[in-house]
């Protein structure tokens, strides 16, 4: 059985929240929940990996319609290596004070969108998700 992934967006307080949505559906799911991977957390005190069940994107209030963009397919099977590629991608670590100033300024700023990029490339790469 096959997956759908994509990478979603929702309202965030300063700035959308990206993430990586897998469609779990099958004869007994025909509802579009699925499994949700993220990071959460601040770029002021550093984030961390979150993997969780979730129902459909659409039904969250803060969703951005539209923002869903399909990245392809994963294997049922080939979910314990998905899951190992996300927890292995290095997340945001806290790069800002309270007062906004940049902690190490000669490094970019990282957030849940580069975490995204970073994560669906080598799930890309290797095959994972075609």
């Amino acid at each position: 059985m096959q997956f759908k992934v994509y990478t979603i967006e929702y309202l965030g307080w300063r700035g959308n929240h990206v993430a990586i949505f897998v469609v779990q559906s099958s004869e007994r799911n025909v509802t579009g929940s699925g499994r949700l991977y993220h990071v959460i957390g601040s770029i002021q005190e550093g984030m961390k990996y979150e993997a969780r069940d979730s129902k459909p994107f659409g039904e969250s209030t803060s969703f951005v319609q539209g923002s869903q963009i399909l990245i392809g397919t994963v294997e049922d099977n080939r979910m314990p290596d998905f899951e190992a590629i996300c927890e292995a991608t290095p997340v945001p670590r806290k790069q800002m004070n309270l007062r906004g100033r940049v902690l190490d300024p000669s490094k970019p700023v990282r957030r849940c969108r580069k975490w995204v990029e970073e994560t669906v490339e080598k799930l890309l790469a290797d095959g994972i998700v075609k």
